[in-house]
């Protein structure tokens, strides 16, 4: 959880799930000047918050970098595999294919 306190969001940023409300637009570096010094003051304090930023970028730079590949369909098993380990480890429950 967040090392910083709750209060004064709109000015200081100080509420985790406000950083990550605008994960998106910070990666792609779609916040205004003013916010981004405000969301990277938060950064600086939080290492929850700087944590889940650099797993986040990391995940965008590797859908964008798959998106451009010409990769081939996963396999129904092999994809079937996939949604039963996000379903345990997530307590989701993904449809499983045909």
């Amino acid at each position: 959880m967040c090392e910083t306190r709750d209060n004064e969001i709109d000015t200081e940023m100080n509420s985790c799930d406000q950083v990550m409300e605008l994960a998106g637009d910070y990666v792609d570096n779609e916040l205004s000047a003013e916010k981004k010094v405000i969301f990277l003051k938060h950064l600086e304090s939080c290492p929850t918050c700087t944590a889940f930023i650099a797993s986040y970028s990391h995940v965008v730079e590797t859908a964008h970098a798959l998106g451009e590949a010409n990769c081939k369909p996963l396999d129904v098993g092999v994809q079937n595999r996939l949604r039963g380990a996000l379903n345990r480890r997530l307590g989701i429950a993904l449809p499983y294919l045909d």
